[in-house]
């Protein structure tokens, strides 16, 4: 679908309530055309925009911003995942992350080409953003706590390992000569002077 398809004054009102929603963003109206003909329900009619309040098109609007690279929508971002990753890390503790890191990564997944488009690109404004945003943070932390849980297994292996080979020396140990069991207990005897020194 061409995006000079969608009439200027719908496309004007969905920005400008996208802008209400999230204050400071400003992307180019033909960008968020395209982004919101990219995103056209595949059973939607050819013709008429009906298909277009099925939408969450403020919430199309703001991820259009980041990918575009606008400031406040990159901020408004920003904001929202980080209380996102608060929310996942209260429910969901063990990852070894926290709230901060979290929400570095998933920005980074979110913006980045990490062999394919950046993942911000799947949002399809069917569901709020916030929802999109939550099921990645969780994906993420999990991902995390696995990774956290292998490498305390690894650690406390190479710890066991590291107090079995002090307690050892470092070396085989040494073993005593064995004595004979009828010499056991009974002090041990002067040797016998020789002849030639006895007085």
């Amino acid at each position: 679908m061409s995006a000079s398809v969608i009439p200027e004054d719908l496309l004007d009102a969905i920005v400008d309530a996208a802008v209400r929603r999230w204050p400071g963003v400003r992307v180019e109206r033909l960008a968020v055309a395209e982004c919101l003909a990219a995103r056209k329900p595949d059973d939607a009619p050819g013709d008429g925009f009906g298909w277009l309040g099925r939408l969450k098109t403020d919430d199309l609007v703001l991820a259009c911003g980041c990918l575009a690279g606008d400031r406040a929508a990159l901020a408004a971002l920003e904001r929202a995942s980080g209380r996102i990753a608060e929310e996942v890390l209260a429910r969901h503790a063990g990852s070894g992350l926290d709230p901060a890191e979290l929400q570095q990564d998933l920005v980074r997944r979110l913006l980045v080409a990490d062999g394919g488009p950046p993942r911000l690109e799947q949002y399809g404004g069917r569901g709020p953003l916030e929802g999109f945003l939550r099921v990645m943070a969780l994906r993420t932390a999990m991902n995390a706590a696995r990774t956290h849980r292998r490498l305390e297994t690894l650690d406390s292996t190479a710890a066991g390992r590291l107090v079995d080979h002090d307690a050892g020396g470092g070396r085989a140990r040494a073993h005593p000569p064995a004595v004979p069991s009828g010499l056991r207990g009974r002090p041990a005897r002067r040797p016998r002077r020789p002849a030639a020194a006895r007085s």
